[in-house]
């Protein structure tokens, strides 16, 4: 009896990781993702945030997506909801990444790239 409840315990760990590796691939499918970089920003409601360098927001969470303006250097944005997994792109790292902020800027509301936005609030 000892034997298969043993038994039964490491196959029931070993459903954890293909369990929680099936729910990330439905979230990433159905929409917008949390970036696990970025868990301390704050994701729901609204937060504060500033441009580490001038940096395109785009119409849509991919470096593809028509550009709709500018935010330079330095100024703040308000941003809203959940960090979203879109396209990858190298902006402000050197590195590909491709999580995206929704913002608003000066009445402009589009998506720039997590790295080139500092939290402020």
């Amino acid at each position: 009896m000892k034997k298969y409840l043993a038994g039964t315990a490491l196959a029931g760990l070993a459903l954890i990781p293909l369990m929680a590796a099936t729910a990330t691939s439905a979230q990433a499918a159905s929409g917008p993702t949390t970036s696990p970089a970025h868990a301390s920003t704050r994701l729901a409601g609204s937060c504060t945030v500033r441009a580490k360098e001038s940096v395109n927001i785009r119409e849509r969470a991919t470096s593809s997506s028509d550009a709709l303006g500018v935010m330079p250097q330095g100024a703040t944005a308000t941003c809203y909801g959940h960090i979203v997994d879109g396209g990858s792109y190298t902006a402000c790292t050197g590195s590909s990444y491709h999580y995206w902020m929704p913002i608003t800027y000066k009445g402009t509301y589009g998506y720039v790239p997590t790295t080139c936005t500092k939290l402020v609030s």
